[in-house]
């Protein structure tokens, strides 16, 4: 039997350091990239393969628009970190229709996004990098 599924990114619940990260750009509004595979694989010479397990940290890129006020959250948490290293705080991310779970135990912002500015709303990309949970789920 068919099943209807569906997705929302205004019913996620996405937040930096106790902060409700709102004001997305239009399209990818998150994305979060391992630091590299979970597993190295190693063949030998005899052809027996070993692997071994690596730790696995994760890049994320929020892009907002330009009105959003996160902007404003998010430059004073980096500022802040910068000037007195207090910018390690919980990520996270619930997808209440679905069962995708982010849950950075550590997160800072690590750059400032590239600062453009025109006759038309530009976008923000700001980067966090963490270490967690993330289970990618399905809806």
């Amino acid at each position: 039997m068919a099943a209807l599924r569906t997705f929302s990114l205004q019913a996620c619940t996405i937040t930096f350091g106790g902060f409700t990260i709102s004001g997305f750009s239009a399209d990818d509004a998150i994305t979060l990239d391992p630091s590299n595979d979970a597993f190295e694989v190693v063949t030998g010479a005899d052809g027996d393969v070993s692997m071994s397990q690596k730790a696995v940290s994760w890049g994320v890129k929020i892009s907002l628009s330009q009105t959003s006020k996160t902007n404003d959250t998010l430059s004073a948490l980096i500022k802040s970190d910068i000037l007195f290293g207090t910018g390690v705080l919980p990520f996270g991310v619930v997808d209440p229709r679905g069962t995708t779970v982010v849950a950075l135990t550590a997160a800072r912002t690590i750059a400032y996004p590239s600062l453009a500015l025109g006759t038309t709303i530009k976008n923000r990309e700001w980067k966090l990098h963490g270490v967690g949970e993330v289970f990618v789920g399905g809806n």
